[in-house]
């Protein structure tokens, strides 16, 4: 039953802050990640052209709602590869967060080499089908997607990161 009301009430959260909520997914796994960009916290421009020649995480997550634990376990991931091993894309489903948010999401959660990007119109969102926050997409060193989740990271994530990672 609580399950139930932590769905539901996941779907009044998405739905009321504008997030996509119907349509085709945009990226299922075995294909390449939709073409798409973003403008990090930086200032930066990534595409998914960019995203090669390295696995790389997709995450599109709430600023105000993060998956702590996943997070951490995940820095520490990166951290034992010191920052090698993945790329990091968390991208923001909530469209008002500005620069100071970024900012303090990825001293508090992050690591420094992370990309944050705030997706301001949903289109990024849109375009890969995402329908709920906490979406992760584990793209290879060719950006196809070799896996697609929203659950929590938990150990068999973790392998998969770090299979993926030293494949």
């Amino acid at each position: 039953m609580i399950a139930v009301a932590a769905v539901v009430a996941a779907l009044i959260v998405v739905r009321g802050n504008g997030f996509p909520t119907n349509g085709e997914p945009g990226a299922a796994k075995g294909t390449a990640f939709p073409d798409l960009s973003v403008t990090d916290a930086d200032g930066a421009t990534t595409s998914t052209s960019s995203l090669t020649g390295k696995p790389t995480l997709v995450w599109f997550a709430v600023s105000s709602c993060p998956d702590v634990d996943g997070l951490r376990r995940i820095a520490a991931l990166d951290e034992e590869s010191g920052g090698r091993a993945l790329r990091i894309l968390i991208v923001f489903l909530d469209q008002r967060s500005g620069r100071s948010t970024l900012d303090a999401w990825r001293d508090a959660f992050g690591r420094p080499e992370w990309l944050i990007a705030p997706d301001r119109d949903g289109a990024v969102s849109a375009a890969a089908g995402v329908r709920m926050p906490e979406t992760k997409f584990l793209l290879d060193e060719h950006a196809m997607i070799v896996d697609q989740t929203s659950s929590l990271v938990d150990d068999t994530y973790l392998s998969l990161l770090r299979n993926q990672a030293h494949a």
